[in-house]
């Protein structure tokens, strides 16, 4: 379920989120809609080449449309 992952977020403890945002609406049992990233920042994965190929790439595969994200906390 999504319980951990809110429990982690309201920790503070979280410094970084790894995001895959689906372009679709599924009928699915679980959502996050609680994800806030306000605190948070878009960041490019450019220290790996591989990962950096996918940065801010929309991707469809098998019928699914995708995009990797990553934020990092703005602790400014």
């Amino acid at each position: 379920g999504i319980r951990p992952y809110e429990e982690a977020m309201a920790s503070g403890l979280v410094r970084r989120v790894y995001l895959t945002r689906i372009f679709a609406e599924y009928s699915c049992d679980t959502h996050w809609s609680s994800l806030d990233l306000n605190k948070f920042r878009k960041i490019r994965r450019s220290n790996n080449e591989t990962l950096a190929e996918l940065d801010d790439q929309i991707v469809e595969e098998s019928g699914v449309t995708y995009q990797f994200q990553v934020y990092e906390l703005n602790e400014e």
